[in-house]
């Protein structure tokens, strides 16, 4: 299953309740968004309700679904206002305040390289 964009997080949640492998959108740190060189009208289109899902965002949907995948591919990261090592570290810390997850591998995708495991 593959999950892009904001648009009804509910809805897309149960949609892969029963996923064993899921690719997830983590394009960007808010902070890095923010902060960056896009335009405003851009940065308020990907922060908005119909925007691209975060790295919070994305692990917020992980955390609250009753059963996780075993396998999560975080994918569509954005080149600017992204890292490889932000969008785990970002996921993986709330998965694990959230005491859920700790089976999941996750993975990062890239469109340069082959799949990286980094957790």
């Amino acid at each position: 299953m593959y999950i892009s964009h904001r648009r009804r997080l509910c809805d897309r949640r149960q949609n892969i309740a029963d996923a064993d492998v899921v690719v997830l959108e983590a394009n960007h740190d808010e902070d890095m968004l923010k902060n960056g060189s896009y335009p405003q009208i851009l940065k308020q289109r990907i922060l908005g309700t119909r925007g691209h899902l975060s790295n919070v965002s994305a692990a917020w949907l992980l955390a609250h679904m009753e059963r996780l995948p075993e396998e999560v591919f975080l994918a569509h990261l954005s080149q600017e206002n992204n890292l490889p090592s932000l969008a785990l570290q970002t996921v993986r810390g709330i998965l694990d305040a959230n005491e859920v997850g700790a089976d999941t591998k996750i993975y990062i995708t890239s469109q340069e390289n082959i799949v990286k495991n980094y957790d």
